[in-house]
């Protein structure tokens, strides 16, 4: 029951830039690069409200470098999928993921893709729930970002999977 009173108490918005700017909470470093992927509708984020206070995010990338992952017209990338940790294993993560899923197909996309750590069970589990059990290669750099001599930047190993739309 709890569930259920907690989601009809949240909305799912399409952030635009000034919303973007509201809520972000990322590294500081990185936010003007964040800030210009929106601005090109490159990134989208949609943000989870529990009246005026963001409780989650998660951001629907378009198109990458690497095609397989996000071509800008079948496949499209989700990222930084985050809910505020009072409101977890409540529903909102599977909200934002099903909201980004629905844009995703109303814009014509059939496929969406994700990264994870394979060693996250709790994140592994939710992703194989919601359709994302398809594994398509395995990476170690950042999808959305280059050093500044245009370099891959080296992460911690990580896996993609995809879901048909």
């Amino acid at each position: 029951m709890m569930k259920k009173v907690l989601l009809d108490s949240i909305t799912v918005i399409k952030g635009s830039p000034a919303d973007f700017s509201k809520y972000y909470g990322d590294s500081k470093y990185m936010r003007a690069g964040f800030e210009k992927l929106v601005e090109q509708e490159t990134l989208i984020p949609f943000f989870a409200l529990f009246g005026d206070k963001m409780i989650g995010k998660i951001y629907f990338v378009t198109k990458l470098g690497d095609l397989q992952i996000a071509d800008g017209k079948r496949v499209g990338y989700i990222c930084n999928l985050y809910v505020k940790k009072y409101f977890r294993n409540n529903g909102v993560g599977t909200m934002l993921v099903e909201t980004v899923k629905r844009y995703a197909i109303a814009n014509g996309f059939s496929a969406l893709t994700l990264g994870v750590e394979e060693d996250h069970s709790k994140n592994m589990y939710l992703y194989d729930k919601l359709g994302f059990n398809s594994k398509v290669k395995e990476i170690n750099t950042d999808l959305l970002f280059k050093d500044a001599e245009g370099r891959a930047i080296l992460v911690k190993p990580y896996a993609v999977y995809s879901c048909d739309l």
